[in-house]
């Protein structure tokens, strides 16, 4: 298994553990919590994979995370203002947090297969 099959497939099931806790949750819980274990492993996993992978000093592939993660965060919170998933809920989004942290598990995941 080559290294960016690798990455995609850890993002993609942390992204899917994300999206089960949003299934399995009620709408009151998600409005009190994100998925704040999911995106702490992505990140884990964003900076091992870039100073592992792409040979990358720590701190370079720290900085490059975050922005990957603030990146995501920003994209996130727009698609959020867009859709306004708390009025109107998509699916078994019916918490801002929730779709947001979708999208930052994304930008951590594009970080990590696609960069340098």
């Amino acid at each position: 298994m080559t290294s960016i099959s690798l990455a995609t497939a850890i993002t993609d099931w942390l992204g899917a553990w994300g999206i089960l806790q949003a299934v399995l949750e009620s709408p009151e819980v998600q409005q009190s919590e994100t998925a704040g274990l999911q995106v702490a492993l992505a990140l884990g996993y964003a900076i091992y994979s870039l100073k592992e992978n792409k040979r990358m000093p720590l701190g370079k592939a720290a900085g490059l995370s975050l922005a990957c993660l603030t990146l995501g965060a920003l994209v996130g919170n727009g698609v959020e203002a867009w859709l306004r998933v708390d009025i109107v809920p998509l699916g078994s989004f019916a918490s801002p947090g929730v779709l947001v942290t979708e999208f930052i598990i994304a930008g951590l995941s594009a970080g990590a297969v696609f960069l340098v």
